[in-house]
């Protein structure tokens, strides 16, 4: 367990995975305008106009996920037990987390154990433990083309 509460053993993986295939993104948390959310979905938009199969996956509130996600294509779980959320994090390339107010994010925490690398804002406490572009990378807060950017970044190596 780190100093914060995260108990990094129940996100481990066991492997080093290789990421190939169908670009997939998750979210996860309160789909509100303070974790950033409509700065997403409006990213994932644009991003599927270049890559059509990209997955977005949300993990949280499923009713206000879907009034803020239009897009059918998005795959919204509701709320997950850690033994099922270490599950779905292991099978995704990118954990989004573009939040203009955080106080932690724990979520990075938990997605950086998975072996999953992370964007999120400088408004996210955990942005501090982002290494940029070893684990991770870390935007300016509310900026939505830098997301998107980062998310084809992001597509181009998965490639």
């Amino acid at each position: 367990m780190n100093t914060v509460g995260c108990d990094i053993i129940k996100f481990a993986t066991p492997v080093e995975l290789a990421r190939s295939g169908t670009p997939k993104f998750i979210f996860v948390g309160m789909p509100s305008y303070h974790k950033g959310f409509d700065l997403l979905a409006a990213s994932y938009a644009r991003l599927l106009a270049h890559y059509h199969d990209a997955e977005l996956h949300v993990v949280g509130d499923p009713a206000v996920a879907r009034r803020m996600m239009t897009d059918s294509r998005v795959q919204i779980h509701g709320k997950l037990s850690h033994g099922k959320l270490s599950k779905l994090l292991a099978r995704m390339d990118c954990l989004v987390l573009p939040s203009r107010l955080d106080s932690f994010g724990m979520v990075s925490i938990e997605a950086l154990a998975a072996g999953v690398p992370v964007i999120v804002s400088d408004h996210v406490g955990a942005s501090q433990a982002i290494r940029e572009n070893e684990n991770g990378w870390v935007l300016p807060s509310g900026d939505g083309a830098a997301l998107l950017d980062r998310m084809l970044a992001c597509c181009l190596e998965i490639d």
